[in-house]
């Protein structure tokens, strides 16, 4: 158990600086494109979902890679794979180089499926829950303090885009600490049930269940979130521009300061958990819709920030136990994958929300998505559990 921990501890901040080499260079791209490149700013757009896409378009080869040459070498070598690129882009000197870098950090950056698929190698299933839970409070913290921390040192360089050297360093560091500390694998040996062994038993909702859960979640959330910025200034008004990225990050700040919850909610069932977590993100998002006062605002991001974080305490249980069926690397690409595209199509469908219906009607539809997860999960979900399942 004591072993267990500790390489937790290192998978943990191993994943730590990955996101933090994820979050910390967006917010600042339209600044290393104009101080290193004469027209940079003109990639700006395809800059930012470079990444992304090719993110998405890696999702079978990297699931592939990790099946092939296992979890340990997999997680490790993507560290590596990042910090070789990330050097590379810091001496690029052109745009369409530094794009090509930005599509190559998508295809082979460590992600959470990296990290979980190891974790669920070494750990069992209530061990397990707390390294995903992990895993989750380590990717807010990384996206606020990234960002935070970057900007005090991008100024210091004459070429912004050497900053990519200092994360590069991080990573390196990182992956000779993984390749010195972590165990190799350690498969289960037990025979997993098939998806028609489980639909034969009755319990086929187990497979379905997070994957839907998460979807309704990030989906709901894009939908406001790229348009929050642009809320707060045509309705909301009275907060100074200086504070305006401050409330945008309430959620995550509210999701971290939520971790004393877990004690008490943690003998809750999960469908309790799923449906109080979408009842809180429900009344936030309504609070802003029909609101406009800078308190509410406040009250109702925290609001939404906590409820993520107790609707994803449900949704990690119900996903520990679908690695016992479909393996932990199928499990967690696929979750991460749906995640991805729950995102993608929530920002798409946004904008065409705020072009027809306005500014605030993305917080109606999220509200209105979130009742329908409400009746959704807790009518069906209740009737096929009578306790929790771990």
């Amino acid at each position: 158990m004591r072993r267990n921990g500790y390489f937790l501890k290192l998978v943990t901040a191993g994943h730590f600086s990955a996101m933090f080499a994820a979050f910390s260079i967006p917010p600042f791209l339209s600044t290393i494109l104009t101080g290193s490149f004469p027209d940079g700013l003109s990639y700006l757009g395809i800059c930012y979902a470079a990444p992304v896409l090719a993110a998405f378009l890696g999702y079978p080869l990297r699931m592939v890679l990790t099946t092939r040459i296992g979890e340990r070498k997999a997680l490790i070598a993507s560290h590596i794979a990042l910090a070789v690129i990330m050097s590379g882009m810091s001496v690029a000197d052109s745009p369409a180089m530094f794009l090509c870098g930005l599509i190559l950090q998508g295809f082979v950056a460590p992600t959470f499926a990296t990290s979980s698929s190891y974790l669920a190698c070494r750990l069992n299933q209530d061990e397990l829950v707390t390294g995903i839970r992990a895993l989750q409070l380590i990717t807010r913290v990384a996206a606020v303090l990234g960002p935070s921390l970057l900007g005090g040192v991008i100024l210091y360089f004459s070429r912004p885009l050497q900053v990519y050297l200092l994360l590069a360093l991080l990573l390196l560091i990182t992956a000779f600490l993984l390749t010195l500390s972590l165990p190799s694998e350690s498969e289960n040996s037990q025979k997993k049930a098939t998806g028609k062994d489980l639909m034969r038993s009755g319990n086929g909702y187990q497979l379905w269940k997070p994957y839907i859960a998460q979807v309704l979640i990030l989906f709901s959330a894009s939908l406001y979130a790229p348009h929050f910025i642009t809320y707060l200034q045509t309705e909301v008004k009275v907060i100074p521009d200086s504070l305006l990225g401050t409330v945008f990050s309430i959620p995550s700040i509210a999701y971290l300061c939520s971790v004393p919850l877990l004690q008490p909610i943690r003998k809750l069932r999960n469908v309790t958990l799923l449906c109080t977590g979408f009842m809180l993100v429900m009344l936030g998002l309504i609070g802003q819709w029909q609101c406009q006062q800078w308190m509410m605002v406040i009250i109702c991001q925290a609001g939404i920030g906590m409820g993520t974080f107790i609707s994803f305490t449900g949704i990690n249980l119900y996903l520990v136990s679908v690695t016992q069926i479909l393996g932990a690397t199928k499990t967690f690409f696929r979750f991460e994958l749906t995640g991805r595209c729950a995102m993608a199509a929530g920002a798409i469908t946004g904008d065409f929300l705020v072009g027809i219906a306005g500014i605030k009607a993305p917080f109606l539809v999220s509200s209105a998505l979130m009742i329908c997860a409400l009746v959704f999960f807790f009518s069906i979900c209740s009737r096929s559990e009578t306790q929790q399942s771990f």
